[in-house]
């Protein structure tokens, strides 16, 4: 993996690194992400509630579909696991 410490995200993404281990940092990225997941499917149904009650023509969109198009789309990228060692 190389950083462009030039680059704003760049820079804060070693900054981050460099004070943990390559564990630490992982843990916390599969952590942070399957939170966020939880805070966006909670988000969408109180804005598929609060919709519904304006325009009930409008059918509420199903959680549980929105996460199989995201999984879907998490599984179609390709991840380079170089930074990891292997």
């Amino acid at each position: 993996m190389r950083f462009y410490l030039d680059k704003p995200l760049h820079k804060k993404a070693y900054d981050f690194l460099k004070n943990q281990s390559k564990s630490q940092a992982i843990i916390t990225a599969i952590n942070d992400y399957f939170d966020n997941q939880e805070r966006e499917n909670r988000l969408v149904e109180k804005i598929a509630d609060r919709l519904s009650g304006f325009a009930p023509a409008v059918p509420a969109p199903n959680v549980s579909e929105v996460q199989n198009q995201k999984a879907d789309e998490t599984l179609s990228v390709e991840i380079d696991y170089d930074f990891l060692g292997g």
